[in-house]
């Protein structure tokens, strides 16, 4: 199904020339699919180097299946739901600013990865608004700005301002500081869902805090044991139940704040464990994700 150019006698496969004669890549991956694995960096490799179990239809990410609804996160090995819409439909829906000089190559793929998330929250919130999954991130969040700044002032890698502002961080900002680019290539892996997480606070701000005020006063249990919540009159309730480890749990805080941002991660990716606590926390999700976007939406 790709085209063979007789003139030059290569074969044209979507991103990049074919030369079946030799059975190599002769010109270079147009990206970086997925920076966290090291593989992905050989841009003259193809699927990470594992032609017999992945495929690759589109050019752009290595996939279990034609649809690419199945991808294997380059970490962890799990198999994940996949992100069918194009990446360039999703690179105009952020911006960003670095106020120190970057490591290119760094600041290419922690960009690319913050876009591959993008794309993941779209593709998710459009089966629950119903719009393109472009769109329905736009409608959510607007157009955040991702930004680099100096030193060390944020307590963990990063921190949302999407309904305030800071003097190092401004209004509409997700700031990433130095306890995240001093060691980039280590943090790398985790990153896409440390964005996720960033973005559910940024869904929670931009909805009034209307998420993690549900989530204070819900009271979520399974088969009796308590999972999440607030409702039981005693403080909150965080436990680890229904999660799995890092990075899908970005901070185990016992604030609601940081639990509907954790859980928006696991909402997101659907994966959470596969277990009655698990089950649990994906239903409190879905039951209140349409009213949390509406109310993100009405934020402008």
């Amino acid at each position: 199904g790709q085209r063979h150019d007789e003139s030059i006698r290569l074969v044209q496969m979507g991103a990049r020339w074919y030369d079946a004669r030799i059975g190599r890549w002769i010109s270079a991956d147009t990206i970086v699919p997925q920076p966290q694995a090291p593989q992905e960096f050989n841009r003259y490799s193809y699927v990470q180097n594992a032609p017999l179990v992945l495929r690759d239809p589109t050019g752009h990410v290595a996939c279990l299946d034609e649809e690419c609804r199945l991808v294997v996160h380059p970490v962890a090995g799990e198999v994940m739901r996949g992100n069918t819409p194009p990446i360039e439909e999703f690179q105009q829906l952020v911006s960003f600013i670095s106020d120190v000089p970057a490591d290119s190559r760094v600041w290419s793929a922690f960009r690319h990865t913050v876009i591959q998330a993008v794309r993941r929250i779209g593709t998710r919130l459009g089966e629950v608004q119903g719009h393109g999954s472009a769109a329905s991130f736009r409608r959510a969040y607007g157009n955040p700005t991702f930004r680099r700044i100096g030193g060390d002032p944020i307590d963990g890698w990063a921190e949302t301002h999407l309904d305030w502002g800071a003097q190092y961080c401004g209004l509409g900002e997700i700031c990433y500081d130095a306890s995240f680019f001093g060691n980039p290539w280590r943090n790398m892996g985790s990153l896409e869902q440390n964005v996720v997480h960033e973005l559910g606070h940024g869904l929670d701000q931009r909805g009034g805090r209307q998420a993690r005020a549900d989530l204070a006063a819900a009271a979520i249990e399974a088969d009796g044991v308590r999972v999440a919540g607030g409702g039981w009159g005693t403080g909150y309730v965080r436990t680890s139940r229904g999660y799995y480890g890092w990075p899908w749990q970005q901070n185990p805080g016992a604030s609601p704040g940081e639990d509907f941002a954790d859980m928006y991660v696991g909402y997101i990716s659907e994966h959470f464990r596969d277990d009655v606590f698990g089950a649990a926390r994906h239903d409190w999700m879905q039951a209140g994700i349409s009213r949390w976007t509406a109310l993100a939406v009405s934020y402008d």
